[in-house]
């Protein structure tokens, strides 16, 4: 579990696929970072930003 998210963990390559998507769309990396970072866990993402970021979810 310790190297589960480094590069040699399990997860390697699925968390290194959507820091490329974040890296590639600043949008999405900004829209994460406000639902982070929200005190209001019901934070409101455009519609366009919601369906990207659950397309991406999905993948």
């Amino acid at each position: 579990m310790e190297t589960a998210f480094t590069a040699a963990g399990i997860y390697n390559h699925h968390l290194q696929r959507h820091w490329v998507i974040l890296q590639e769309q600043p949008e999405l990396a900004s829209a994460l970072n406000n639902s982070i970072s929200a005190a209001d866990p019901s934070c409101i993402l455009s519609s366009y930003t919601s369906l990207q970021v659950k397309q991406h979810g999905t993948d």
